[in-house]
């Protein structure tokens, strides 16, 4: 893709929503029954590793405690030069609901 990066940014999530239609999962790889994966993203820039960050905590601890809450598997990206970090988001409806809840509180 060529572009603005707000049009590329656009384009690369209106994709994104179209495979995640067609294999019911967002995450990639083979849907599991009743599992739901919603990927996430922090932009990028500076901003984007510094709220990555935040999202992980000192040695993960934040992480660990929002999967320990939720039930749900958090997994943030490990891009480290300012490229779109993701936060990518499984469990069941319910889990993926509480764990976003959590994350945007931060």
């Amino acid at each position: 893709l060529d572009g603005f990066l707000a049009a590329i940014a656009d384009a690369k999530k209106a994709v994104e929503e179209v495979f995640s239609r067609a294999t019911g999962n967002q995450a990639g790889g083979a849907a599991v029954p009743g599992e739901v994966s919603r990927i996430s993203s922090f932009g990028s820039g500076p901003d984007a590793g510094r709220l990555a960050s935040i999202v992980i905590g000192k040695a993960g601890a934040t992480v660990r405690a929002i999967q320990d809450e939720t039930g749900a598997s958090v997994r943030v990206s490990n891009e480290r030069d300012f490229q779109d970090r993701r936060v990518v988001v499984r469990g069941t409806a319910e889990q993926v609901g509480k764990a976003e809840s959590k994350i945007s509180a931060i």
